[in-house]
């Protein structure tokens, strides 16, 4: 039996390849919502790093995060490149981790900046908290996925305990 089709159908290898992953760093760009963030790896000369080799996971606040810092914390985080640098490192993970890779309950993780975090999952999401657990985030947008890592959108900043604005 032959059946006539209005098609030519290509096997997987031969079809059109998905355009190839952004850097982390080209992730941030291309999300509007990753603005702030943006502002401030800029600020913190970290383009390249987020642009280079390597495996990371990254913990990307969104603007709204950003936006419930005071206005004057802000401004002062922006304009202290070594202290913001350790700020947005403390958000890095040295390897990659997917949302699928985590196990139920609370994990401690090893930052980039030396630091730690506590990651949470249970039935009703991901959370991320700083060390003391005085800033606990939500992962709003997981496995972003980059060409150098993964990176999870969150809600909040998170702030080494003694980088914490007092209010």
């Amino acid at each position: 039996v032959a059946h006539i089709i209005d098609a030519v159908l290509l096997p997987p290898s031969s079809a059109t390849t998905a355009a190839p992953l952004p850097s982390l760093a080209g992730l941030v760009t291309s999300v509007d919502d990753l603005s702030t963030l943006l502002t401030a790896v800029s600020a913190a000369g970290l383009v390249d790093t987020l642009s280079g080799e390597g495996t990371f996971t990254v913990f990307a606040p969104n603007n709204k995060a950003f936006a419930a810092i005071p206005e004057k914390d802000l401004t002062a985080l922006l304009a202290d490149k070594e202290q913001l640098k350790q700020v947005i490192l403390y958000h890095v993970l040295a390897s990659q981790v997917l949302s699928t890779d985590l196990a139920d309950g609370e994990q401690m993780v090893e930052t980039a900046s030396g630091g730690a975090l506590w990651v949470t999952k249970s039935s009703s999401g991901v959370t991320v908290a700083n060390s003391d657990r005085s800033i606990v985030a939500n992962v709003i947008a997981a496995d972003n996925m980059a060409n150098n890592g993964v990176a999870h959108i969150i809600d909040a900043v998170l702030l080494p305990p003694s980088s914490a604005t007092t209010a």
